[in-house]
């Protein structure tokens, strides 16, 4: 029996739901997405569901179309409105078609199931069914080996909406449901393949499977790509979200934290922050003066510490806010230039404009410090948070000519070295420093000379005691080194204690470069045709490797977590998500801008409006020698004008011109009410994009 399906509109494409259908072996025959048991019944589409899909479609073709910049004539009357992209907006008409299809009736022998209800998280599905009692619902879905089986528990109720994750990609899944009295079914989940950067299949060794937890997935995030997927046991993707990696972790309430998909300033500064779930949906999107990079982390009171930038972007990696949980509010911010010398304790990775590049962010609220890993001073910063005062300092003191002694820690014990370019700064329970030494250069810029090279650079984990009360520091822990040049990790990569003397060790950044023969690679160099990337992730437990993951890319960090969790209500229809915060108010510059012979822009060039502002986006192809100042205009309907700096990145090319990659993003805090035409100033002519925005 041919099947129907049901098309709903969703954040990224179109949304196939269907009942399960006969014939557990019988191929699809409408879509790869689709779910089959073994009894007979097709989904009966009313007219209503149909105009619903029929209108969906339109209105995102429509959303595609107004955000598509094209060429206008030079004082073309005919604007075209940028249309405002609302994901929030579009989720929350899914979970309702969801919440409607729950009062259906259908029945756990012919449940209803959806595969990526979201349209962002493939390798996930939803099912829906009702009994006549409340019950309790255990769920299976099986893995290509036992250890590997996933299962979750549900609480008693008679609608069912059970979240399905851990599903194989471009295979037909076997999932079962059992009730409380041991009624059970079933059903084949059918997932199209994937493609990703990150690579499909991981290589693992498992040297001790008593150590090993196969309960817990490793969750991999591929910053540069804007991927995380999670691997099982064997190596094989079990989840799989296009969305920043940066920075990747786990909420108290069982719910997922990243960057948004919104850049505001190159090279991956970000709007802000994302709260999610497995199932790609999304509960709060949190926005940021300064955007966010890759720090952030959970208070004792439930807000947020984010690493975020100078407002005006002058500085990057600077600034620390908290964010309001509920709010989005900052409350509370710090601008480390307020408390240490940009000049001092600088690493041979410093730049003028990052001059500290703070990754990692730690708060322990026994003694109110908040924990800093600034890689270009190659140190982690204590800071105490009710004062914001400088607490101390952890790394070589040279190269600090501004700062006490006294905030600096004197080595004790044997076999000790300093951290460079460290990341992922963690406290342990017993109050010890875990960092990941990446070893980049191993010297400061007050001494290039003695920067380590070639086949003798070397990354590790490592662990220091410090001792407040009399500044000493022991170095009571590190793996690594050991393994040389070819475990090395010049950048990215993380260190985290999953138990007692038990490490999760993640050497992201580790290149080689086949035309120089070397492991001693740059992260600039790492979109070279000759280098290889790959990234370790290893468990030592008792100082033995017991685990290791070999990943075919580049690894920001990883994290060892549960696909189900007890107390976790996993997927939740009834919540709305959140825009919450703001960009606050994006600072204008002193400019005056002709626009009265603007010619067409090009057609290629971008403009999106979300709830928080405009970005917009662009490539223009130079043949200056300098790179001329770039702005962004605004002009209302009485001609007053709003001017904007533009971020230009230059690339040479090889016919000696230069590509400007250009972006902007222009606030929608103190905008409200107004429409505004939208011109580009770069390299000096003035470009009419033939779009106007409202905010």
């Amino acid at each position: 029996m041919k099947r129907k399906l049901v098309m709903l509109g969703i954040l990224t494409g179109a949304l196939c739901l269907t009942t399960a259908c006969s014939g557990k072996n019988t191929p699809t025959q409408e879509t790869p997405a689709a779910v089959e048991t073994q009894d007979s019944k097709t989904t009966e589409v009313t007219q209503t569901e149909a105009a619903q899909s029929e209108t969906a479609a339109a209105t995102e073709k429509e959303s595609e179309k107004a955000g598509e910049t094209e060429s206008e004539a030079k004082g073309s009357t005919d604007m075209k409105t940028v249309a405002v992209e609302d994901k929030i907006a579009e989720q929350a008409k899914v979970d309702e078609q969801l919440m409607a299809e729950a009062q259906k009736g259908y029945s756990i022998e012919e449940p209803f199931v959806v595969v990526n209800p979201y349209g962002n998280s493939p390798l996930t599905a939803v099912a829906i069914f009702n009994t006549e009692e409340a019950s309790g619902v255990k769920l299976l879905v099986k893995g290509d080996q036992e250890q590997d089986n996933i299962e979750g528990t549900f609480a008693k109720e008679t609608t069912h909406i059970i979240p399905i994750y851990g599903l194989y990609a471009g295979k037909d899944n076997e999932v079962t449901f059992t009730l409380d009295d041991g009624t059970e079914k079933t059903v084949t989940v059918t997932t199209e393949a994937l493609e990703t950067s990150i690579g499909n299949k991981a290589e693992v060794k498992t040297l001790d499977d008593t150590a090993y937890d196969f309960s817990k997935l490793t969750f991999a995030s591929c910053g540069g790509d804007n991927e995380i997927a999670a691997y099982d046991s064997k190596g094989d993707i079990r989840w799989y979200l296009k969305i920043s990696g940066l920075p990747f972790k786990q909420l108290s309430n069982g719910h997922f934290m990243a960057l948004t998909d919104t850049l505001i300033h190159p090279l991956y500064y970000m709007s802000g922050l994302t709260e999610f779930d497995l199932s790609g949906k999304i509960y709060n999107e949190y926005s940021i003066p300064g955007g966010s990079h890759h720090a952030m982390f959970e208070m004792p009171n439930g807000n947020l510490l984010v690493g975020s930038c100078s407002t005006d972007f002058s500085k990057v990696e600077d600034r620390i806010v908290e964010l309001d949980r509920t709010t989005g509010e900052v409350v509370w911010e710090l601008q480390l230039e307020d408390i240490l010398n940009p000049e001092d304790g600088g690493s041979l990775n410093r730049t003028e404009e990052d001059w500290f590049h703070n990754n990692a962010l730690w708060y322990d609220e026994a003694t109110d410090t908040i924990l800093l890993s600034g890689r270009h001073v190659d140190a982690v910063v204590g800071v105490n948070k009710t004062d914001k005062s400088l607490s101390w300092i952890m790394g070589n003191p040279d190269g600090w000519t501004t700062v006490d002694s006294k905030y600096f820690f004197t080595p004790i014990g044997e076999n000790f070295e300093w951290q460079y370019a460290q990341h992922n700064v963690t406290m342990l329970p017993n109050g010890n420093v875990m960092v990941f030494d990446n070893g980049a250069s191993r010297a400061k810029a007050t001494n290039p000379d003695a920067a380590v090279t070639g086949d003798q650079v070397y990354s590790r984990a490592v662990v220091y005691q410090l001792n407040t009360a009399d500044m000493t520091i022991e170095q009571v822990w590190e793996y690594g080194k050991e393994r040389g040049a070819e475990w090395f990790s010049s950048f990215i990569s993380g260190a985290d204690c999953i138990g007692e003397n038990d490490y999760w060790i993640t050497s992201g950044g580790n290149m080689f470069d086949t035309e120089n023969n070397t492991y001693d690679v740059s992260p600039m160099n790492q979109l070279s045709g000759n280098v290889t990337k790959q990234a370790y992730i290893d468990q030592v437990k008792d100082d033995k490797l017991v685990f290791e993951m070999v990943i075919p890319n580049l690894v920001y960090r990883s994290i060892r977590a549960s696909m189900y969790q007890e107390n976790n209500p996993y997927l939740d229809l009834t919540v709305k998500g959140q825009w919450l915060g703001d960009l606050g108010v994006t600072q204008t510059v002193e400019q005056e801008v002709d626009c009265n012979n603007a010619v067409a822009g090009d057609a290629s060039w971008s403009i999106v409006q979300k709830p928080f502002g405009m970005m917009f986006s662009g490539i223009l192809t130079s043949k200056n020698e300098e790179v001329q100042p770039g702005f962004v205009v605004l002009k209302d309907e009485e001609g007053n004008q709003k001017i904007y700096t533009l971020g230009q990145m230059p690339v040479k090319q090889d016919d000696g011109s230069t590509l400007l990659n250009m972006s902007a993003t222009v606030s929608s805090k103190g905008m409200e009410g107004k429409t505004y035409h939208v011109y580009i100033q770069a390299d000096g002519n003035v470009y009419d994009t033939g779009y106007q925005v409202k905010f």
